[in-house]
């Protein structure tokens, strides 16, 4: 264990079954439902339309099991997505180096058995989006690792997993920058001040993934489940420049 945040309770720091942690599906997420009822349903509904969406890099492709796991994002596209393995995306240029084949979170460690692929920890700031209406909350996920069963002739991912570590504070600055799109009474004042020291109390882990009973929690443990089709990674995109500040 590590130290809590003050005003946070005990309980945000029991272990999940199996000793799986997941501090922002327990207590962010759950703050952030009373705001924004569907985000799993809207993130859905935007990759059906090509927006933009986690990719998992197996390098090289013709490999039986990968000796790179990237983590990476594809860029949005207007062309939805067909989702029978022929499907073309370009990589987000912010989460890659020179190519698709470049990400910058990367693990050198996957492994496989039977058909469950576990990517080991990769290094790097993977950026995940959640939709919050007109806007993605980019959350950070330091030390990122994927786990996933694929099908018999590779073209498909069920049951996935991705975890790892959101810094508290860069958590908390992400969101304050996306928060007035969702109301512009969250540019400022005591809601937002709340909605910040609910995801500080929710810190139940160290940012470098481990415990230690004195120091004080500064990482909140993330999970979030998926399923994945084969896409061909074409090319890089450059990201879409930000939009209006509604709180300017």
């Amino acid at each position: 264990m590590c130290k809590r945040v003050g005003g946070a309770d005990s309980a945000k720091q029991e272990d999940g079954i199996g000793g799986i942690d997941n501090g922002f599906g327990r207590t962010v997420l759950g703050f952030i439902l009373g705001l924004v009822p569907t985000p799993s349903k809207t993130s859905n509904d935007r990759i059906a339309k090509g927006g933009r969406t986690m990719t998992l890099n197996l390098l090289p492709a013709s490999a039986p099991l990968s000796t790179r796991f990237g983590f990476l994002a594809a860029a949005g596209t207007t062309s939805p997505p067909v989702w029978d393995g022929t499907d073309t995306r370009a990589a987000a240029m912010s989460s890659v180096g020179s190519s698709p084949d470049d990400p910058l979170s990367l693990s050198t460690t996957p492994s496989m058995s039977g058909r469950m692929v576990a990517s080991g920890i990769a290094t790097g700031t993977f950026y995940l989006e959640l939709p919050l209406n007109a806007v993605a909350w980019r959350i950070p996920i330091r030390n990122p690792r994927a786990t996933m069963t694929l099908s018999a002739d590779g073209l498909r991912a069920t049951n996935g997993t991705l975890a790892g570590v959101a810094p508290t504070e860069e958590l908390v600055d992400s969101l304050v920058k996306v928060a007035g799109t969702i109301s512009t009474q969250l540019c400022g004042g005591s809601t937002l001040d709340t909605i910040k020291q609910t995801i500080r109390q929710a810190s139940d882990i160290l940012v470098d993934g481990t415990q230690d009973p004195t120091k004080p929690c500064d990482g909140v443990s993330i999970g979030v489940g998926f399923e994945a089709v084969k896409v061909t990674a074409s090319s890089v995109a450059p990201d879409p420049p930000p939009g209006p500040d509604p709180c300017l």
